[in-house]
């Protein structure tokens, strides 16, 4: 928008000292390059509406980011990355609704969250640990600086997403949140720690979404059709029982269902 509005001044500049229309050969090449940007602008704009499913992407960093069929934003956890987190939110988020209604930190890692734009306005605040840390108090105080409202959450605690979707607090302990997004027919867990929690009591599943770190036999064991794993998969883990896909391997990997369906989009593996 700024290039457009400086190539806009320097052509009128221009025109408003000669008596004829023609546009000198610079100014047409800029003029060419400020439509060129608008229109990207435009197609972006367009395809960051809402489109009436639900997507849930489990990002590189670590973070999960769940975007509701009215275009409302959670982010859970922001991950091991700052860059990797910052990277994501530009390119998912609307081009002109810099906004997540919810931040939601699972288990008290912090050191993606500074990757969160400056411009970025945050509404709510969720996190499990009763004493937070020194980095887990300054990411609250700035946010709450900024107008966030910070509230503990509780087990059965639901965000209504609208669309019969909702996304609960199924567990507490230890400060690890473990949350179940149900869409319709699908449940998706998200799981910062499988040990945790008795995850046996979110089952059945379509897909859940832990750590590497948190892959265990008893996960592989679950009534689940997917596990997307965040990081690579354990080497000493047999592949049996769900189909586990780990980001390490396919970049992003984006969820996206209607309450009846579910489509999976990888950023290296495309559709399926």
């Amino acid at each position: 928008a700024m290039y457009a509005v400086l190539f806009g001044v320097t052509i009128w500049s221009r025109i408003s000292h000669r008596r004829s229309w023609s546009l000198p050969r610079p100014s047409r090449i800029a003029l060419s390059i400020g439509v060129i940007v608008i229109a990207v602008l435009a197609i972006k704009a367009a395809g960051d509406r809402p489109d009436g499913n639900v997507h849930v992407t489990a990002l590189e960093s670590g973070g999960t980011l769940i975007e509701s069929a009215g275009g409302r934003f959670v982010l859970v956890g922001g991950g091991e990355s700052s860059s990797s987190l910052a990277n994501t939110l530009g390119r998912k988020l609307p081009l002109f609704n810099r906004r997540i209604d919810w931040l939601i930190i699972p288990d008290g890692e912090v050191a993606g969250l500074a990757g969160i734009p400056a411009g970025l306005q945050v509404s709510g605040l969720m996190h499990g640990t009763e004493t937070p840390g020194r980095a887990l108090s300054s990411v609250i105080g700035s946010l709450q600086a900024k107008g966030t409202r910070v509230i503990q959450p509780e087990p059965g605690m639901a965000l209504d997403l609208g669309n019969e979707s909702r996304l609960m607090i199924a567990g507490s302990q230890d400060g690890q949140l473990t949350l179940l997004l149900t869409v319709g027919r699908a449940r998706i867990g998200i799981v910062p720690n499988a040990r945790s929690l008795d995850i046996h009591q979110l089952a059945p599943l379509s897909g859940i979404i832990l750590p590497n770190r948190s892959v265990t036999q008893e996960v592989l064991d679950l009534d689940v059709d997917f596990a997307v794993i965040t990081g690579e998969v354990p080497v000493s883990m047999e592949r049996s029982g769900p189909e586990l896909l780990a980001t390490d391997e396919l970049g992003w990997i984006e969820l996206i269902t209607d309450g009846e369906q579910l489509w999976i989009v990888s950023q290296r593996n495309g559709s399926r």
